[in-house]
This record gives C-alpha cells, structure tokens and sequence, in this order.
C-alpha cells in the first residue's frame, strides 16, 4: 500500500546441523573434508559455466562448514584426528590452489588453532545455559550441502537490537527455536570472536559481565560455552570458572580459592586421587610456569536469585573478576573418603579490588536485560 514502508526481511545465515556424536558425526566431518579438497582442485582449472556454477555452490559450503569448525562448542580433538583434518588443510593450502582469499585465511586459522594443546573441561550447567551447547541435534533441517549435509537457517538480529544487537548484552550471539520448539543459541558465524588463548587480561576490564558463557566465549574470556577448565597441558591454564557445582569441595574466600580438579566427586580411594584428566593437568602445569589465570564466577543464566553458599558469585551472569596465579596444591577427601586434587589460586595485585566490583557489576539493567534474553528477536 502507498504510504507504507514494508520491512525488510530479517537477514538469515546458513548453519550446519552436524550429529552430537556417534559415526554420523565423523561422517559428516570426512563428507565435509572431502568437499574442501575437490574445492580446491577445482580452483586450479578453467571451468565452464556449469562447472562454475557447482564450484560457486562448494565455496558457500565450504564457507558454513569452516565456520562451524570454528565456532563449534563440542569439537574434541579426536573429531579432528579421525575426520582427516590434518591431510585436508594440507592440500586446502597448496600453492597451487586458486582458492578466496577468506578461505585461505580462515583455514590457516583453523591450522593453528587444532595444532595446539587446548583443553576444555564441563562443568554442570544449568537448563537455561545447555541451550548453548552446541548440540546440532537440536536444529530442525532445511537444505542440503553438496555432500549431502543438512543444513539449517537463523535470523540475524537487526544491528540495533537492543539486547542481541551491537551494543546489546548478547552481541555475538544469535537465536531462534529448534526442535520443539526448543530455544538454541549459536555464535554469529559472520563475526569475529576474540582470541581465548591468551594469558592475562586479554584486553577485558576486570569486572566485564557477560549473560552467558557463550557471551564470555565470544568476547575471549573464557574459551568454552560450557567448560569449566580452559587452558593448555603444558603451559597451563588460560581461564576458569566458578560456579556452585562443587560447592561441598571448593573454597572461595574472594581473594584466596580452593578449586577441585575435575571429577573430584567421584573418587573413591583414600590414597590415591583419579588419574588427572586434561583439564586437571592445565592446572598443574599453571602451577609449575606460574602463568595467570582469569578467573570468572558465574551466578546462573536466570536472574531469579539461586541459593549458593558462594556469597562472591554474581546475581546472575557471570563476571569476569581479574586474574589469579596457582601458589600451591594438595589432595584432601571428598564425600566418600576419596582423595582428589585441589588447587589454591590466589589474586594478583593493583587490580580493582572485589568490593567494588560486587557493587557494580551486574548493573540493574544488565539484569533486566538478561530477563528479556528468551524473546530472541
């Protein structure tokens, strides 16, 4: 009608929908791979116009795939080994290749990202958070990649959004409902995500306050959406942390932690603590370089007060509060007489004491913001 301005339509962006685990999983990965390398092949050779037509349609897939290997929150390295990942980027980035310049980069990205020795560890999260698991399974399917993925679409938000939009408390993120009806939230693939490997402060102000892990992930604080160990086994760890999951074993005194290894619960023999998973071995080796660790405490994704004995975890969110260096470790019994490792982390000076940052961080709108998070856009 004359008179009146239609909208446009909100613009959508193309994910892939990759199995949680199982063959299915690899499969996809090896069908994916294998897509890259004919890809590339093809870009060495004069093509005719259907031809180009085919090699058009592998480069967007080949664009949403190296995306989601990007931006996947539960990638494990033996995704990667199995899949024949390191033989793909080998031939991805031959000389002889004719390839756009943003593949070659992000490729080259996603080299050095899987050559290093990062690990990420759970930790319990709550049924708000697991909407940001990454667990593709949840995504209802549209079309199809060459190889034979499906795929599925999500709206982007308008850029002035005032909660998921540029200077909303979940830029970085976007969403819409799955299976079910099922809330999911994924990385915007078309933005760039901070670097989370990383010591020190990472260019984030002590008491920056994030809605979500996911949020923190985005922003480089921490390097998993629900990890509760991120760091390398042998230079330590980057980041980690708190919640109330080991609220019977840890101790947090502010200033001065007590932060259990992983699977601390479990053990059942007195002498001897469960063999020190990944996540575990970062933290012994921070104690041995003597690399800060960022520390961050999360309250829960729902701004509805949750009990806790923890009085230094925020409201809700999580917050990042400055960085922390491991001065020592020992093995005390859990529950059932078990002896696990635990480590006493303890906070670096001239940064903004605690006190201030409980009292200002998460603002009140911070609060009302996050409340509003589940109407999407």
């Amino acid at each position: 009608m004359a008179g009146i301005e239609v909208p446009e339509a909100p613009q959508k962006v193309n994910l892939l929908v990759v199995p949680k685990s199982g063959p299915g999983r690899i499969n996809v990965l090896k069908k994916e791979n294998k897509n890259l390398i004919l890809m590339a092949m093809k870009s060495t050779k004069t093509q005719l116009p259907k031809e180009a037509e085919e090699y058009d349609k592998r480069l967007k897939d080949a664009r949403v795939y190296l995306a989601w290997l990007d931006y996947s929150t539960d990638l494990s390295r033996g995704d990667i080994d199995i899949s024949g990942w390191k033989n793909t980027v080998e031939k991805l980035l031959s000389t002889k290749n004719s390839l756009p310049e943003d593949i070659i980069d992000r490729a080259t990205e996603l080299k050095e990202k899987f050559e290093q020795t990062t690990v990420t560890e759970d930790v319990d999260q709550d049924e708000d958070q697991s909407a940001d698991s990454g667990e593709d399974d949840d995504l209802a399917t549209g079309s199809q990649t060459v190889a034979g993925t499906a795929m599925t679409e999500l709206a982007l938000p308008p850029a002035n959004h005032p909660i998921f939009g540029r200077d909303g408390i979940m830029h970085g993120v976007i969403t819409g409902r799955g299976k079910n009806n099922r809330i999911v939230r994924r990385l915007n693939p078309l933005l760039q995500r901070k670097k989370t490997t990383v010591y020190g402060h990472n260019g984030i102000p002590v008491g920056a306050w994030f809605p979500l892990q996911l949020v923190a992930l985005f922003n480089g604080a921490h390097g998993s959406a629900m990890g509760g160990i991120h760091g390398d086994t042998q230079l330590g760890a980057y980041s980690i942390v708190i919640a109330n999951t080991y609220d019977d074993l840890d101790t947090d005194d502010g200033d001065m932690i007590y932060y259990s290894g992983s699977n601390s619960h479990k053990n059942t023999d007195p002498k001897r603590p469960a063999e020190s998973t990944n996540g575990t071995q970062a933290l012994k080796a921070s104690f041995r370089t003597q690399n800060p660790v960022r520390v961050l405490r999360s309250g829960g994704s729902s701004a509805v007060a949750k009990r806790s004995r923890n009085s230094y975890l925020p409201e809700a969110g999580i917050r990042y509060d400055g960085l922390y260096r491991v001065v020592n470790m020992r093995t005390p019994k859990n529950r059932n007489g078990g002896m696990y490792e635990q480590f006493r982390l303890e906070r670096l000076p001239e940064q903004p004491t605690l006190a201030e940052i409980r009292e200002t961080s998460p603002t009140q709108q911070q609060l009302r913001d996050l409340r509003e998070i589940q109407r999407g856009y």
